[in-house]
């Protein structure tokens, strides 16, 4: 368990779909990079304010997952896409960040997904 996400049972259970999760309490913005282009999936913990209000503590390290669906080496941005970010801000589909932005709301772990 990590920091009280549940992520091993997560593990367990998406084998059911055909995918393998691998669990990274120290999981690098190279290394969401390289995974992502070796087409794997990467559900990251980020802070909740990351959707463009205050709702949870700036302090605070993770509590709301996301999915990295990209990133731009020359504009130094990583794009995710949020369940719970709005369409009226743009913050849930593809919603481009500043890799420095996101570095504020980013707890460094995550999930690597693979195909089996």
């Amino acid at each position: 368990m990590l920091s009280s996400m549940r992520y091993a049972e997560f593990a367990k259970w998406i084998r059911n779909y055909g995918l393998r999760a691998d669990i990274y309490s120290k999981l690098s913005i190279k290394g969401i990079q390289y995974a992502l282009s070796q087409n794997k999936l990467v559900i990251i913990s980020v802070n909740p304010n990351i959707r463009g209000y205050d709702t949870a503590p700036k302090m605070q390290k993770g509590g709301h997952l996301v999915l990295v669906v990209g990133y731009d080496r020359e504009l130094g941005t990583i794009t995710i896409n949020n369940p719970s970010g709005f369409l009226s801000t743009d913050t849930q589909i593809n919603h481009s960040l500043l890799i420095e932005e996101f570095k504020n709301y980013y707890a460094g772990r995550g999930i690597v997904l693979t195909p089996q």
